[in-house]
């Protein structure tokens, strides 16, 4: 292929070729959806539900989206369609929660979508669902949202992210629980690895 030239005087000069920006629309943990799917039973003539969580640099808010069929250009498509207001044509990425949000109807899927922006979007980066439950003398209360947090996390790090750290003991008087892909954490020292579309629970007691 060659670039198209300009004349300038008896001189033709080469004009610099433009390269179109690539656009990126990745679906990151698709076998884990896809065990899910299977595990649901959902027959794949039917509809199949989802509640889409979107982050771009803080929380969007969450939107339900179906999509007919098991493959990964339907729900990029029906995505990119329904966050269009905060995607603007730019590349996403769509995380599978895990494990899912305990409130979410067994026929509903929870996904993360990921819109880059350069402050947050760095390797030891992960966006996560994160919940805060408190259990007082009434009853339960519960706070719930998107958030970053480091992939090599400690303790102090959630509980950074529901600015509970003067609460949770040591510094405060609550004891505090993280629950975390199949294991609680009860000390404020404690690290463990997150990845990205984690589900992680703080429990105040």
């Amino acid at each position: 292929m060659h670039a198209a030239t300009i004349r300038y005087g008896c001189k033709y000069m080469p004009t610099p070729m433009v390269i179109p920006k690539r656009r990126l629309q990745l679906f990151t943990s698709w076998t884990r959806l896809w065990d899910l799917l299977t595990e649901t039973g959902i027959p794949e003539e039917e509809e199949i539900k989802y509640l889409t969580y979107c982050i771009r640099g803080h929380d969007r808010g969450r939107r339900q989206i179906s999509v007919l069929g098991r493959t990964q250009y339907g729900i990029l498509s029906e995505v990119d369609r329904v966050w269009q207001d905060v995607i603007e044509g730019r590349s996403f990425l769509v995380h599978f929660i895990h494990p899912q949000p305990d409130d979410l109807p067994r026929d509903v899927i929870g996904l993360i979508v990921k819109v880059p922006v350069p402050e947050y979007d760095v390797d030891h980066l992960a966006p996560i669902l994160y919940e805060e439950l408190h259990y007082s003398t009434v009853d339960l209360d519960h706070i719930q949202k998107l958030s970053y947090i480091h992939r090599r996390a400690m303790s102090m790090d959630v509980y950074d992210i529901g600015k509970v750290r003067r609460l949770c003991q040591p510094l405060g008087t609550n004891e505090c629980l993280i629950h975390h892909d199949g294991q609680v954490y009860d000390s404020a020292g404690s690290y463990f690895r997150v990845h990205p579309g984690n589900y992680i629970v703080l429990l105040q007691t």
